[in-house]
């Protein structure tokens, strides 16, 4: 003798097994990307002086980025360079309007 099975329950399972899939499949193809930030970073950063800096951003330390000061000289190069730095300090001042 088979035992009864109840049609209600039997949707009510259905139904949840439908509803888990399509969570699966929208969460999947939903997925953040592996390296939201941008791949260039300071990975290491110099006390070294920098002439000639026209402007600068700051980079907030997340793995593998440093926590830096990102100067853009007049020739457009970038330098990470570290933002304790005395100089660095100072430079952060006097390029800020005041």
């Amino acid at each position: 003798m088979k035992p009864a099975v109840d049609k209600g329950m039997m949707r009510q399972m259905l139904l949840i097994a439908v509803l888990g899939a399509v969570v699966i499949a929208v969460m999947g193809s939903r997925r953040p990307h592996k390296f939201p930030r941008p791949i260039t970073c300071c990975r290491e950063v110099s006390n070294a002086v920098i002439q000639k800096i026209k402007s600068f951003t700051r980079q907030h330390a997340q793995h593998p980025c440093l926590d830096a000061i990102v100067f853009t000289t007049e020739d457009k190069k970038k330098y990470c360079t570290d933002p304790k730095a005395p100089w660095v300090e100072k430079t952060i001042k006097d390029l800020k309007p005041q």
